[in-house]
């Protein structure tokens, strides 16, 4: 799979993603604090988040857990199942400064999709980065969502 160097927030931050995503932003409203690559075809959703620094996860030994549940709750998922979480080390993130914490979290929600009434709702995978820049002030979030289980009653069943 091709990759390509996405500029995200006015060229503040490079990141290296599938060509197969394309900028939400171009067909909805996105959050100033927000870039979302999609591709639907396949139903996957690429965001990039910049927070306010969450205080009291200092001492965590894996933040990105913490964000996981938050999106579980944002998301109003009706089952979430943690994974894998990890502290991630300097040679995982080699462009990053070493005096940020950086942990990743995998995991599974069931989430009903754009308020459909659809009961069963759909099993996603997400895994979620978190780097945090206490510097900055800024927790910064990298999510990947990607359909395991499609209801028959999502608008996603659609995408075949």
């Amino acid at each position: 799979e091709a990759y390509e160097a996405r500029e995200l927030f006015g060229g503040a931050i490079v990141l290296e993603a599938p060509g197969r995503l394309r900028d939400l932003a171009l067909v909805r409203p996105v959050p100033d604090n927000q870039e979302v690559l999609a591709d639907p075809d396949a139903d996957q959703c690429l965001v990039v988040e910049i927070l306010e620094y969450q205080p009291g996860l200092e001492q965590h030994a894996c933040p990105s857990e913490f964000f996981f549940r938050d999106l579980a709750s944002v998301n109003e998922a009706l089952e979430v199942s943690i994974g894998e979480q990890r502290a991630l080390d300097q040679q995982e993130v080699p462009h990053v400064p070493p005096e940020c914490q950086c942990s990743v979290t995998t995991g599974m929600q069931r989430v009903v999709k754009h308020r459909e009434q659809d009961a069963e709702g759909n099993r996603v995978a997400v895994v979620l980065a978190n780097i945090r820049i206490p510097q900055k002030s800024t927790d910064i979030l990298i999510s990947l969502s990607s359909p395991v289980a499609i209801s028959a009653d999502s608008s996603s069943a659609c995408l075949g």
